[in-house]
């Protein structure tokens, strides 16, 4: 009898069906279990941050109050001073697109952050930022490179087909141009808006104690009086208002240096916490606008 040219004991047809499906086994655990933990991975709260994030930056009451403001000083200018205000709206007008640009931007992007980190699907067919990149440019050209940036790397985030895992990538690459836009856009509301409060409530003063000074009616100086404080009150829950949203902003620019700081961690209970209490924030700078810019009107 001719020796095998196998050494070694032959293997039963059982034993060599078991090794096989040992073997099979160990491979689809393998493939399995990064799978498994990716769907367990819970980035509600990378979610719910970028969504409270999206609504609280795209409030449009602090810009459309800074563009209102020429005509609202109309009552308390003289004619003679009325070609200026006339060409201070103008120029208002072209700075509103630029501003809602650069809002829709930031938001755009919170938008899609949210839903990569829920799982859900994203569609961009191409840059979904450049109509905002024009618009910025009204206001800041310097801005428009990092604007249409940050639209090509949503784009590619979109494009991913595991979501989850783009979430970090994304969050990384974006955040530095995050930084410039909500500083940018925190600068502008500051130095450009902050000046008109201290206009109005001198205008206001100066027309209505011209007023209370020729009238010889004593209920008539009242009421003038109690107008007055009515005006000043809408200038200060303007300034009220715009406090919170300056406030919002830098909540969401601390809260997304959150994200890239621990974004490797994303899912951990100690970045949960911190996100958590950075979007409990937000909504409460939310509750407090509404009231604020109800008054300001």
């Amino acid at each position: 009898m001719r020796g095998s040219r196998f050494s070694g004991p032959r293997m039963a047809g059982w034993e060599l069906w078991i090794m096989v499906s040992q073997r099979l086994s160990s491979i689809v655990a393998a493939i399995a279990f990064p799978l498994f933990i990716a769907a367990c991975t819970d980035l509600s709260a990378v979610r719910d941050f970028a969504k409270t994030s999206s609504a609280v930056v795209e409030s449009r009451a602090v810009i459309d109050g800074y563009v209102a403001h020429p005509s609202r000083m109309r009552a308390f200018f003289p004619p003679d001073r009325l070609a200026l205000l006339e060409e201070q709206s103008r120029l208002r007008q072209n700075q509103k697109a630029g501003l809602e640009g650069l809002q829709q931007a930031i938001g755009t992007y919170m938008t899609t952050l949210g839903s990569l980190a829920a799982d859900e699907t994203v569609s961009f067919n191409t840059n979904p930022l450049v109509s905002q990149a024009s618009k910025v440019g009204v206001i800041a050209p310097d801005l428009v490179g990092v604007v249409t940036a940050a639209g090509d790397l949503l784009l590619r985030a979109a494009s991913s087909a595991w979501r989850q895992r783009e979430t970090s990538r994304l969050i990384g690459d974006v955040h530095p141009h995050l930084v410039r836009m909500t500083d940018a856009l925190r600068q502008f509301v500051t130095e450009a808006a902050a000046a008109d409060d201290a206009q109005a409530l001198s205008a206001i003063d100066a027309h209505y104690s011209l007023l209370i000074r020729r009238s010889r009616d004593p209920a008539g100086m009242a009421a003038l009086g109690e107008w007055r404080i009515v005006r000043e009150e809408a200038v200060r829950s303007r300034e009220a208002a715009r406090t919170a949203y300056l406030s919002a902003l830098a909540k969401v620019r601390d809260g997304h240096q959150i994200l890239f700081d621990r974004r490797n961690d994303l899912s951990l209970g100690d970045t949960i916490r911190q996100l958590r209490a950075a979007e409990a924030a937000l909504r409460e700078l939310g509750k407090v606008l509404e009231p604020l810019v109800a008054r300001a009107l």
